[in-house]
C-alpha cells in the first residue's frame, strides 16, 4: 500500500524478504515533503505553455520570476522574446501562481539516417567467449558505416546486481556507472597476455 504522500508500506528485497518502511524514515520522508499540517501533497500548481516568439497579453498584472532567479514586475503583456525554460507567473493580486513553460517553436529533425539494432550479447564470432563483446560490437560498427549507416542501437550495457540469484537481462542494471564486464573482449585487456 501507498500513502497519500506517495509512502509505501515496504518493500522486498533481491531475495523476495519484506521490509517494513519503519516510523522514523516515515517521517523523514514527510518533513523532506514539507508536510507539516497537511493531509495530503499540496496540488501542483498549473501550467501553461507558450511558443517563444509569441506574445500574450495578460488579464491582470504579474510578476514574472524567470528560471534564473530574474524578476519582471507587473507585466500586462508577456513579451515574445522570453528565455526557454519554466518560469513562474505569479499574479499581482496575489492569485494562484502558474508555472510558464516556454518552449522552442519546433523541434529541431536531425538529416535522416538509417542503422541497425542488435542486441551485443547476440553478435557472436570466432574471437568471443560465447557472448557477443565491445570487440564484435566494434567489427558491426565498422561493417554498417561502411554501407552508410550512421546509427547503431544496443541493449543496454550496465553493470547487473551482483546478487544471487543473478538478472539475466541487461534491462535490470544496478547502476549506470559501471559497464557490464561480461561484454569485454579479454585478450584486448592491458594485461591479459602476461601469463599467455
Amino acid at each position: 500500500m501507498t500513502d497519500a504522500w506517495g509512502i509505501t508500506d515496504g518493500y522486498h528485497d533481491t531475495e523476495g524478504r519484506w521490509h517494513e518502511t519503519g516510523d522514523d524514515a516515515r517521517s523523514a520522508f514527510l518533513a523532506a515533503m514539507h508536510s507539516e499540517g497537511r493531509d495530503s501533497p499540496p496540488a501542483p500548481p498549473p501550467m501553461w505553455f507558450m511558443r517563444i516568439g509569441t506574445r500574450h497579453d495578460l488579464d491582470r498584472p504579474c510578476d514574472l520570476l524567470l528560471e534564473d532567479g530574474t524578476l519582471i514586475e507587473a507585466l500586462t503583456v508577456l513579451p515574445p522574446d522570453l528565455p526557454l525554460g519554466y518560469h513562474s507567473l505569479r499574479p499581482g493580486d496575489g492569485g494562484e501562481d502558474t508555472t510558464l513553460v516556454v518552449t522552442p517553436g519546433r523541434c529541431s529533425t536531425p538529416a535522416r539516417s538509417w542503422g541497425f539494432a542488435t542486441q551485443i550479447y547476440s553478435l557472436r564470432s570466432a574471437g568471443s567467449w560465447g557472448v557477443g563483446d565491445f570487440a564484435d560490437l566494434r567489427t558491426v560498427a565498422e561493417w554498417s558505416s561502411s554501407l552508410g549507416a550512421r546509427v547503431l542501437l544496443v541493449n543496454p550495457i550496465h553493470a547487473v546486481p551482483l546478487t544471487l540469484p543473478i538478472e539475466p537481462s541487461p534491462y535490470f542494471a544496478s547502476s549506470r556507472l559501471f559497464r557490464n564486464p561480461l561484454y569485454l573482449r579479454v585478450e584486448e585487456i592491458p594485461g591479459a597476455d602476461l601469463h599467455g
